[in-house]
């Protein structure tokens, strides 16, 4: 197998003049893509049982998220003095612990800078199942997570 070249690690540290209210979408991927390691009910539970102890403790409030195949999309907004990479690596290890999931180091994530985007990345988070032929309509994805508040 060809060595593949080393994926750049992005600095995650949020400047100082960044809103910290602000949501950030977030990408989480599993190391072994185009497998089915996430849409299965018990990592489901899993993973919203995880989002509602980071939320209990106060390092995220949910808004969005869409559990696929091999990778999550989330927005949220964070405890950003607890540490948006901190704060991952832990959702990560107790779904890890669980399941005996593989991710890849790190994740993506991109700051949420207006009510337009927000808009534009929930209907992406929530269609993603769609555009990969998993279902025809969004609502038969049993893998989601949508707050009824837009405000998070």
């Amino acid at each position: 197998m060809q060595d593949l070249p080393k994926r750049k690690r992005l600095p995650h540290a949020i400047p100082q003049w960044v809103d910290r209210g602000d949501p950030f979408f977030i990408t989480i991927c599993c190391r072994h893509r185009k497998l089915n390691s996430l849409a299965h009910l018990d990592v489901f539970s899993t993973i919203m049982e995880t989002q509602r102890i980071h939320e209990s403790t106060g390092r995220l409030k949910l808004m969005s998220m869409t559990v696929m195949p091999d990778h999550i999309h989330l927005i949220a907004r964070w405890n950003h003095s607890l540490g948006l990479g901190r704060t991952i690596m832990a959702f990560k290890g107790i779904i890890a612990k669980r399941h005996a999931i593989e991710w890849q180091q790190g994740f993506f994530d991109h700051r949420i800078r207006s009510s337009g985007e927000l808009r534009a990345k929930t209907a992406y988070v929530r269609n993603n199942p769609v555009r990969a032929g998993l279902v025809v309509k969004v609502v038969d994805w049993p893998y989601a997570y949508l707050c009824s508040d837009e405000n998070g």
